[in-house]
C-alpha cells in the first residue's frame, strides 16, 4: 500500500517536471523574437576634446538620431551608443573622431551594407551621437536616418536628417534644416530660419529677422515674437496643409497669402484693408507700413493671420 503510494506520487512528481519542460522552449523562442528584433548588444564609448573659442562641431551618423546640448563649457563630450542584434553586428560600426583646433568631426560609419540577414531574420545596427558642447558653436548635424535635437546654442546651426524629425530649443543664430521625412518644431529661436521637409509639418516660434519655410505635405505654425522685423522678403508654403501666422504689435510686412483650395482669413485686430466677399483666397494688404513682402501659400489649406 504504501509502496503504490509512494510510485503514485512520483508519477505526479514527473508529470510536473514534464510540464515545465515543455514551457522551456517557448520562453526561450521568445527572447530570440525579442533578440532579433531589438538591441540585444549595446556599447558606449565617449570622446572629449579640449577647445578654445567657437567651436566648429560636425557630427555625422549613418543610422541614429544626433542630440547636442550647449552650456556653460569649455570643452566638447561625444558620446556614441552603438547597438544591434550581436556583438559581431555591433563591432562592424565604426567611429572616426578628428580634431584640429577648434574643428571637430566625429563620424559613426556603417559598413556597405545596411542590414544582415540570417535566416528570415533582419539584423539592424544604428550608432546615436550626444554632445554637450559650449554655448558658443557652429554646427552640422546630419543623420542619414534618424532624428535630430538641439537645445542652447549660439551660432551657424545645420540639420540634416535623411528620414526624421527635428527639434530645436533656445537657439541664436542662423538655423537651416532639412528633412526628407519628418517634422520640423523650432522653439525660442533668435535669429533667421530656413526650414524644409518632404512630408511633415513646421512649427516655429522665434524673434525672427528671416524666415523661409517650406514643406510638401503639411501644416505650417509661424509665431512671431515682439522684435520679430523683415530686413528681406520671407516665404512659406504648404503643398497640402494649412497655414497660421500670428503676429505681434508693431510688426511690418507687405502680406501676400493665397491658397488653392481654402480660405485666407484675418483678424480685424492687424487693421488690413481688404476687399472681396469671405470666403477669399487670396489676401494682399500692408501691414505697418512695411516695404518688405511675406509670401503665404497653401495648395490646399486655410490660412489664418492672427493677431496676439
Amino acid at each position: 500500500m504504501f509502496a503504490e503510494v509512494t510510485r503514485a506520487m512520483d508519477v505526479r512528481r514527473v508529470r510536473r517536471l514534464a510540464g515545465s519542460v515543455t514551457l522551456l522552449p517557448l520562453v526561450v523562442l521568445s527572447a530570440c523574437t525579442i533578440n532579433v528584433h531589438g538591441d540585444a548588444y549595446t556599447t558606449r564609448e565617449e570622446k572629449r576634446f579640449e577647445v578654445d573659442g567657437v567651436v566648429e562641431l560636425e557630427l555625422v551618423s549613418f543610422d541614429g538620431s544626433i542630440e547636442v546640448r550647449g552650456g556653460n563649457r569649455s570643452d566638447v563630450v561625444v558620446e556614441i551608443e552603438k547597438a544591434g542584434s550581436s556583438k559581431e553586428i555591433v563591432d562592424s560600426i565604426k567611429v572616426v573622431a578628428e580634431q584640429e583646433g577648434n574643428r571637430i568631426r566625429v563620424e559613426a560609419r556603417g559598413p556597405d551594407t545596411s542590414q544582415w540577414m540570417i535566416g528570415v531574420g533582419r539584423l539592424d545596427r544604428r550608432a546615436r551621437l550626444v554632445a554637450t558642447v559650449p554655448r558658443d558653436c557652429n554646427l552640422l548635424a546630419d543623420s542619414r536616418d534618424g532624428s535630430i535635437k538641439v537645445e542652447r546654442l549660439k551660432g551657424r546651426l545645420e540639420l540634416r536628417s535623411g528620414d526624421g524629425s527635428v527639434h530645436g530649443y533656445d537657439l541664436d543664430g542662423s538655423v537651416t534644416v532639412d528633412t526628407n521625412d519628418g517634422s520640423i518644431k523650432l522653439q525660442g529661436i533668435s535669429g533667421t530660419v530656413d526650414a524644409k521637409t518632404g512630408d511633415g509639418s513646421l512649427t516655429i516660434d522665434g524673434r525672427l529677422t528671416a524666415a523661409r519655410l517650406r514643406t510638401e505635405d503639411g501644416s505650417v505654425a509661424l509665431r512671431l515674437e515682439p522684435g520679430s522685423a523683415m530686413g528681406e522678403s520671407w516665404d512659406v508654403r504648404t503643398g497640402s496643409g494649412s497655414v497660421s501666422l500670428q503676429i505681434p504689435e508693431g510688426f511690418a510686412a507687405e502680406i501676400d497669402a493665397s491658397t488653392g483650395d481654402g480660405a485666407v482669413r484675418a483678424d480685424r485686430e492687424l487693421g488690413l484693408q481688404v476687399s472681396g466677399e469671405e470666403p477669399r483666397r487670396r489676401l494682399t494688404a500692408t501691414l505697418a507700413s512695411g516695404k518688405h513682402r511675406l509670401t503665404l501659400r497653401s495648395g490646399d489649406g486655410s490660412i489664418v493671420l492672427r493677431r496676439y
